[in-house]
């Protein structure tokens, strides 16, 4: 690659990095998150067991908090590097626009305010498939193994992953076989052992040994305190997660941030939907509905977490992954915001903050205290 082609990734990337480390303050993983990266198959096979068991064989025992923290900064930095690396060329025409969406609070700052959850590794992993899937117009079958495997590894890293990477890899694999007039056979088979090996996991991984086990076998492998609600997750069934999030989703409090994380994400919404439309309204019906996937398939975990802010960062994340790729692979539209879109964009980005919090200037820390007061 040309030095001059470089140098604008390279200021994007100390750009972005700059304006995540506003959003993150350097701060420790708090316990739910750390708690998270302890659990392991030493006792056995549990679902979100992958990363523990990685930590447990390169570490010494007992895992600090320091630790933890800096394994998940590390994985915060490569993932926001690589977000750059593969999103900015595919809007190379648009260059400011890009950098804003990027920086802006359901992307970089957002997932650096979240730095610690399993969320991040699963996007890494959603990169590796994106990079790797226009491999498979020569071997396509190779191809689909190793999305299989990465979705497989990402699945037993976190369940969700079924609905956060597994939709945007089978969109990107259906809409390259329909750019390379191919036919929907090795989608179909990713898609079906995606699924096959999502159940094999929630089924297998039922814990059965006792949450006292359980807590006691945690907290022997840590030189903190666990938390135990985020120790208790493992032995959480899907039926509980709904029911658990539905006690907390009808009550006021909820319903009033819900109310300010809508609105504070309403430009962005609007710049997307923007983005969107332009890039696809010359495209073919398929790939309209295949690059309405990502979005859909998010819908389900508001009623399995009330994380509500992380699952709509997450669905306009993979919305710009899947365009990123759309464009990358099909001619690229330039967008042609107007300068006062793009001002309005610019100064809602430095001022909201993540959509889960407010803290990157006083002043927004502050309003968020006024407003927090009134709940």
């Amino acid at each position: 690659m040309k030095l001059k082609n470089i140098a604008p990734i390279l200021t994007y990337s100390i750009l972005l990095i700059i304006v995540t480390i506003l959003s993150s303050q350097f701060t420790l993983v708090d316990d739910w998150k750390a708690t998270h990266w302890l659990m392991s198959y030493d006792l056995e096979f549990i679902k979100r067991g992958a990363v523990g068991s990685i930590t447990s064989n390169i570490s010494t025992l007992p895992i600090s908090l320091e630790q933890i923290s800096f394994a998940a900064y590390c994985v915060y930095f490569l993932l926001a590097i690589s977000l750059v690396l593969y999103i900015a060329p595919a809007f190379k025409n648009d260059k400011l626009l890009i950098t804003l969406l990027l920086s802006s609070g359901f992307a970089l700052q957002q997932l650096g305010y979240d730095i610690g959850r399993f969320d991040q590794i699963v996007l890494l992993l959603t990169l590796i498939t994106l990079k790797i899937i226009p491999l498979a117009q020569s071997k396509p079958a190779l191809v689909t193994a190793l999305l299989i495997l990465i979705s497989g590894l990402s699945i037993a890293i976190h369940e969700a992953s079924a609905l956060i990477a597994i939709p945007v890899t089978f969109s990107a694999l259906s809409i390259f076989m329909i750019k390379s007039d191919e036919s929907y056979r090795y989608p179909s088979i990713y898609l079906i052992s995606s699924i096959s090996i999502f159940f094999a996991i929630i089924i297998i991984g039922r814990p059965t040994t006792s949450p006292e086990q359980w807590l006691v076998f945690l907290q022997s492998k840590s030189d903190f305190e666990i938390n135990l609600n985020s120790a208790a997750v493992t032995h959480n069934s899907l039926k509980d997660n709904i029911q658990i999030s539905f006690e907390r989703l009808f009550n006021m409090r909820t319903a009033n941030r819900m109310f300010l994380v809508i609105f504070f994400s309403s430009v962005y919404l609007y710049v997307m939907y923007k983005v969107f439309k332009k890039q696809l309204l010359k495209e073919d019906n398929r790939i309209v509905f295949l690059a309405l996937i990502p979005i859909i398939a998010t819908i389900p975990l508001y009623f399995l977490g009330i994380d509500y802010y992380r699952w709509l960062a997450i669905a306009m994340l993979n919305t710009l992954l899947t365009l990123a790729f759309l464009r990358q692979n099909s001619e690229m539209i330039s967008m042609n915001f107007s300068r006062r879109t793009l001002f309005i964009l610019a100064i809602f980005t430095l001022y909201t903050g993540p959509l889960g919090i407010s803290i990157a200037l006083p002043d927004r820390l502050m309003l968020l205290k006024t407003m927090s007061s009134l709940f």
